[in-house]
């Protein structure tokens, strides 16, 4: 990562952590607070950038569609959370089917685990950090 890169990287962190602070700090303050809208927040290039990052260092397996984190590498991240950001200010966002698979157990059983693709992943990932604070 090159300077520049890991500045913006840091300002795109720091704005995120300071909604959350903001946040947190009105939701003690007021018990009885409500937070009507939300939504504008989770849209935040910002909030889907550290939302990114934090699937990035999760690896996970591709859902139902088989895109992998390495190819939304190679098509660019930047433009695939714009995309993301542009399907969620035109609210025309649909979650993807949960791909199923079963993982053995210890005592021989087998557990069910949904996966799903990584947009919904961001996605998840972006709402946890703006409402995780208020809780």
């Amino acid at each position: 990562m090159t300077a520049r890169n890991n500045t913006l990287a840091q300002c795109m962190t720091k704005k995120v952590r300071v909604l959350q602070n903001k946040l947190h700090e009105v939701a003690k303050k007021d018990l009885n607070r409500t937070f009507g809208i939300l939504y504008d927040k989770v849209c935040w290039y910002e909030v889907l950038w550290v939302s990114w990052k934090r699937v990035l260092k999760n690896k996970g397996a591709p859902g139902v569609d088989g895109r992998t984190i390495q190819a939304i590498k190679e098509y660019g991240e930047d433009k695939f959370l714009l995309e993301i950001q542009n399907e969620l200010l035109e609210k025309k966002y649909k979650p993807a089917p949960i791909k199923r698979v079963f993982i053995r157990k210890s005592n021989g059983k087998l557990r069910p685990l949904g996966i799903p693709i990584v947009k919904d992943c961001v996605i998840q990932g972006a709402v946890k950090l703006v409402i995780e604070p208020i809780f």
